[in-house]
């Protein structure tokens, strides 16, 4: 069911790599903005220690490498934010549970709009986290807890639109083709299959049979179905350089019948 070996490639460790540094930052810069906003508002410090999107890693990773690789690197990002955030080992805890939940809803998310709806899954599983850990941690609940769980619902939300902003840059940067830009690729409005259809249109008709097809097979075997798809969408793009030389595109004779079997 998984799609790469066991062991990653270079490109992939480096990818991770890079993923988790970025969201070390990101993490780092929530936390410093959400500290100067809480001393503001006289509200508790605690909570800008759940405001760090943690769960950035997590939906990148599993987005763009493979679930599988959200463990090590969200154990990574974990110990390294709270340690940077002072926080106790109930809080690295907190956000070790946030990012295997980002790697359960990450590898799930094939559209940029489910980016958002699986940021609001953890935004309101973090929410419902938050007041259990200031219980642990302290013992009772504080006056102001309402803020930790705003600032732990807010976290989910800022991850989600920061991997739906960061996931193109990796995606140019890495040559990585994810289900994301497949779905793109596959629309009937990409200009490229839009010239197909209009240049050659039995072409672009033979192209969708043949993509439903390879689409089916790739799911039967285990294979990446989607990616199947799109590559049979575009197999037959040279045809549009002559349709009219293909039998598929041909009304009203063959005109090859009409040439010397070397030139046809």
């Amino acid at each position: 069911r998984k799609r790469h070996p066991n062991w990653p490639s270079r490109k992939e460790a480096y990818l991770t790599l890079s993923v988790v540094t970025v969201s070390g930052l990101v993490c780092i810069a929530v936390y410093l903005a959400g500290r100067g906003l809480v001393d503001t508002l006289s509200l508790n410090r605690a909570a800008a220690g759940f405001l760090p999107p943690v769960a950035l890693v997590s939906l990148l990773v599993a987005v763009l490498v493979g679930a599988r690789a959200t463990l090590l690197a969200g154990v990574v990002l974990s110990l390294l934010t709270a340690y940077r955030v002072e926080g106790h080992v109930l809080l690295a805890s907190y956000y070790m549970m946030v990012v295997l939940l980002g790697g359960l809803t990450g590898r799930k998310c094939r559209r940029r709009a489910d980016l958002m709806r699986a940021g609001l899954t953890i935004g309101v599983v973090q929410a419902a986290l938050a007041p259990v850990v200031l219980l642990l941690a302290d013992g009772a609940l504080h006056f102001n807890a309402l803020a930790v769980v705003a600032a732990a619902f807010l976290s989910g939300v800022l991850a989600a639109i920061a991997a739906a902003g960061l996931l193109p840059l990796f995606e140019q940067l890495f040559e990585e083709t994810t289900d994301m830009r497949l779905i793109e690729l596959a629309s009937s409005d990409n200009p490229l299959l839009k010239q197909l259809a209009l240049q050659s249109p039995g072409t672009f008709y033979h192209s969708v049979m043949m993509s439903n097809l390879a689409e089916a097979a790739g799911d039967v075997i285990g294979a990446n179905g989607l990616q199947c798809r799109v590559m049979a969408l575009y197999h037959d793009l040279g045809k549009m350089l002559r349709p009219s030389y293909f039998a598929e595109n041909q009304r009203g004779g063959n005109v090859h019948d009409r040439l010397p079997p070397e030139l046809s």
